[in-house]
């Protein structure tokens, strides 16, 4: 597991040169989140057992005892019912990509707000701030 200074460290690299953009949404090629990983992750980082598998249109990506899953979906971003082997590839793909982004930080801030869900405000007082924001998953470190 790696610990948090090291995931605060790595989520603070400068990805945006890798940043891409489709149907208005940005993302990271798993190709160039390969390259990131193996330009600033260690050794000891990259030997981390890394598996996936596919059971009721989800992908889980296992980093170490990790999963991260993520749904079936076309270029879109759309559920996929009944995904052929090129849906399954390219989830596999992607959720990769997202899976490392959670598991060692690297490029984090471009899908931080898909981790975060808003709190309901208690007060009008509360209302007038910034949103507040909570982690899904608060056993993440």
């Amino acid at each position: 597991m790696i610990n948090k200074k090291r995931w605060l460290e790595l989520r603070d690299i400068d990805f945006s040169k890798y940043v891409k953009e489709k149907q208005s949404m940005s993302y990271i090629s798993w190709g160039d989140m390969e390259l990131l990983a193996h330009l600033h992750l260690t050794d000891e980082e990259l030997a981390v057992p890394t598996s996936y598998s596919v059971a009721d249109n989800i992908v889980t990506v296992t980093i170490g005892d990790n999963n991260y899953p993520l749904a079936i979906s076309d270029f879109r971003n759309n559920a996929v019912e009944n995904p052929d082997s090129t849906d399954i590839c390219d989830t596999i793909q992607r959720a990769t990509v997202k899976a490392f982004a959670r598991h060692f930080g690297l490029a984090h801030k471009l899908y931080e707000s898909s981790y975060y869900v808003s709190v309901p405000k208690a007060s009008a007082k509360l209302s007038e701030s910034k949103p507040s924001k909570q982690p899904i998953n608060s056993n993440f470190f």
